[in-house]
């Protein structure tokens, strides 16, 4: 429901039930907040998945908490259509502050070195900058807080953007932590 004040502001209500408020936005995208997908433990799986994203995304946050790998292999993000994953393509890399310096061409780098013990926590952000032209950049730290990892990429995708998959370079399994989308 709104009311109008004036010509040209409103103030909106949202209704109490989520299914409510979702079932009116379809109709009025631009008022949809950000809608977070259920968080994956990583715990033993050589990828973690996200499937059914929705045609009208615009930007997809990519969190980490607690992130391990079982081997120094480094963390890539690949998108993926209707068609399956995209694997080659990506433009960009990752830096580990004041250590290496990586480029990447089958996914989003998230780290641009890795250790085995440590944890891997923060976000990197993918944009929709026209058509199915993606770019993604962000920010990954150890837990030593010694390993700050900056990641920039891009990647022109064949149709829509409708799934991803967090996977290491070598497709050696996760150890331990969580990491879940949240999707605009």
């Amino acid at each position: 429901a709104a009311i109008t004040v004036g010509t040209s502001q409103q103030i909106e209500f949202i209704a109490a039930s989520a299914t409510q408020w979702y079932s009116d936005a379809v109709t009025n995208l631009s008022n949809r907040p950000p809608i977070a997908a259920t968080a994956a433990t990583a715990t033993g799986l050589a990828s973690v998945p996200f499937t059914g994203i929705p045609s009208w995304v615009k930007r997809i946050t990519v969190m980490f908490n607690g992130v391990s790998v079982t081997a120094a292999f480094n963390i890539i993000i690949q998108l993926g259509t209707s068609g399956g994953l995209t694997t080659t393509g990506y433009i960009g890399g990752a830096d580990q502050i004041g250590s290496a310096t990586l480029a990447a061409s089958t996914g989003i780098l998230v780290t641009g070195a890795i250790s085995t013990g440590l944890l891997y926590s923060g976000n990197i952000t993918i944009t929709n900058v026209s058509g199915n032209f993606w770019t993604g950049s962000g920010i990954i730290n150890a837990s030593t807080g010694a390993n700050q990892n900056i990641s920039g990429c891009s990647i022109s995708l064949a149709s829509a953007l409708t799934q991803l998959s967090i996977t290491t370079a070598s497709a050696t399994t996760f150890a331990g932590g969580t990491i879940n989308i949240m999707y605009e």
